[in-house]
């Protein structure tokens, strides 16, 4: 097993996180067992971890620097080789295929894009990546999954969430838009990637309670179970507006309540919210 946990002087980073990973034999003292791969003690952690892919098993680990940025190592027969791409850029590997997700612009993808490239191609020095998904004004990508034939995007149109898919074999296809309610925050909770193409996921917004729903790509979404309403939802609407801020953008916000065409004012809450990359 590969084990990331406190065992002793200069396991932990200072952020209390593993700052080495062992490898691990059942019956053994963990004391005692090897050491596979090793941080920083500045590092926020470090991870080690196996794809069990079949046809594509390898093993990884990696180093968070810090929140957004982090080092991807593969081990190979030479050793743990290196991801030689910018720190601030996520990397996913799936079956043939290197993913990059940048904070900034890299080879050809836009700084919040998508781009693949085959991950043998990488190692031998290719840095020619095929776009995968470009970000606009309004669109971001928000989160990656996969199943074993589909890689499954969420993303942000306006504040609202888009759930795509794209074949794995051809991930620059046109992708595939799965339907979901209008002005829905949703997220996937759980994919099969090793062996179908199940895929759940959670929606809410904020007049519907949060929905559990199923698909079996290509196939579409279908509910399967929602949590109660915690309120009278009756006659409730959601419509989407935009401000424009001082510098000329335009800012989308969402309005819930009880609309009629009179113009008197109503006693409104306002929430916003903003940190972390969290949009």
């Amino acid at each position: 097993l590969l084990v990331g946990t406190d065992t002793g002087e200069g396991s932990l980073t200072d952020s209390g996180y593993p700052a080495r990973a062992v490898k691990w034999k059942r019956g053994t003292a963990i004391e005692q067992a090897e050491i596979f791969f090793e941080g920083a003690k500045e590092d926020v952690a470090t991870h080690a971890w196996r794809d069990s892919t079949p046809g594509f098993e390898r093993i990884f680990a990696s180093r968070s620097l810090d929140f957004y940025n982090s080092e991807t190592y593969l081990k190979t027969a030479d050793g743990l080789v290196l991801l030689d791409v910018p720190t601030d850029c996520d990397v996913i590997v799936k079956n043939q295929w290197l993913f990059i997700n940048p904070r900034t612009d890299y080879a050809g993808i836009q700084a919040g894009g998508l781009g693949v490239l085959e991950l043998d191609a990488f190692l031998q020095g290719a840095r020619d990546f095929k776009q995968v998904f470009e970000p606009s004004a309004s669109t971001s990508l928000q989160g990656l999954a996969t199943t074993k034939n589909f890689l499954v995007l969420t993303l942000l149109n306006n504040v609202s969430t888009e759930i795509v898919s794209v074949p794995l074999a051809d991930p620059v296809a046109e992708p595939t838009r799965m339907e979901l309610p209008d002005h829905v925050t949703a997220h996937v909770v759980a994919t099969s990637p090793l062996d179908g193409d199940e895929i759940w996921v959670q929606a809410a917004s904020f007049t519907q309670a949060p929905t559990l729903m199923r698909a079996v790509l290509p196939g579409g979404l279908e509910e399967v179970k929602h949590a109660p309403l915690q309120f009278d939802n009756a006659g409730q609407e959601t419509r989407q507006h935009w401000a424009t801020s001082a510098d000329g953008t335009k800012i989308p916000y969402f309005i819930t309540g009880r609309f009629t065409d009179a113009l008197e004012p109503r006693k409104t809450l306002v929430q916003a919210y903003g940190g972390f990359e969290v949009s």
